[in-house]
Formats: C-alpha cells, sequence, structure tokens
C-alpha cells in the first residue's frame, strides 16, 4: 500500500516472453517520425531492448545513480511522488545519452505510468538537452486514466477484489 492506497504490481523483470510480446505490440504502435527511444531505470529495460530491436531505434537510459564511467555533463532530475517507491529517486543523463537526444524525436517508454513522478522527471530530461517528446508508452496506466499515454490497460486503484 501507499499511503492507505492499495495498487496493483506490475513486474516484467525477468518474463522474456512477457517482454517479448509488449515490446512486439508497442513497436507497432510508435508514432512515425520517432527518432529515439527514452526510459527511466528501471524493471522495463528489457522491453525497451525489444522495441529498440525491433523499431531500428536507439534507446537511452536515464540511470538512478551516477556512474564514474559517465561522461560529463551529466544531467539530473529529480522524482517525488511514487506508489513503488518510498524514496526521493533522481535520474541521471550522460552527456552520451544527451547527445543521442538532442534535437531529436523522443518517445519515453516505461511499463506503468501511475502518478507521473518519473514521467515528469524523464520529461524534464528531454527539454534539458532540447529533444521533442512525441509520446508516452507502456503497458499500463495506473490510478487516473491518461489519455496522453499509449498503453494496452489501466490498473485500477483500491480494487475491493484484491483484498483477500
Amino acid at each position: 500500500t501507499w499511503a492507505g492506497i492499495r495498487v496493483a504490481v506490475f513486474s516484467p523483470l525477468g518474463d522474456w516472453e512477457l517482454n517479448e510480446a509488449l515490446g512486439e505490440a508497442l513497436s507497432a504502435r510508435i508514432p512515425e517520425g520517432t527518432e529515439v527511444l527514452f526510459m527511466p531505470d528501471g524493471k522495463a529495460q528489457a522491453l525497451l531492448h525489444v522495441m529498440g530491436r525491433r523499431s531500428g531505434l536507439p534507446s537511452v537510459v536515464a540511470r538512478k545513480e551516477k556512474k564514474p564511467y559517465m561522461r560529463e555533463p551529466v544531467l539530473e532530475a529529480t522524482r517525488g511522488d511514487c506508489m513503488t517507491s518510498m524514496n526521493v529517486e533522481k535520474f541521471y543523463l550522460c552527456a552520451d545519452g544527451a547527445a543521442q537526444l538532442s534535437g531529436r524525436k523522443v518517445a519515453i517508454v516505461d511499463d506503468v505510468v501511475s502518478t507521473g513522478g518519473s514521467l515528469a522527471s524523464i520529461r524534464s530530461l528531454v527539454q534539458q538537452v532540447g529533444g521533442t517528446e512525441v509520446a508516452v508508452m507502456c503497458a499500463f496506466t495506473e490510478g487516473a486514466a491518461r489519455e496522453d499515454v499509449i498503453s494496452f490497460g489501466h490498473l485500477p486503484v483500491n480494487a475491493p477484489e484484491w483484498w483477500s
């Protein structure tokens, strides 16, 4: 639960068959003209890998911690509100990732869009490097319905049938 709210947990981590199926289906929905796929570090990296392989588009991941090998300058964005983590998290984008996004049309990819905290952080990084967001794509939305997100379904919050 998150502040007394019960949420469904969708985790594609380690399920290659699910990631292959979702990645293939989401790849078919990538808007024409998209030049790069971008996601926050997390459990959907295999999904991003499949989408990149299927579409032939480059993929960039914003890391959750600054690594010594990241070429400077490293850009930073902070995520506040989150249903699945009790901590404030930061996302880092190295100079190489920034160069891949700069001036490009970017589709943001994740497994689930809930509160929009991660999405706001990733959008901030896209704006910082002068990229243009063309789509947000994920397997599911959760919480409030999101018409601005390309997804396959919506997960309810506080569904009584989960409370067994």
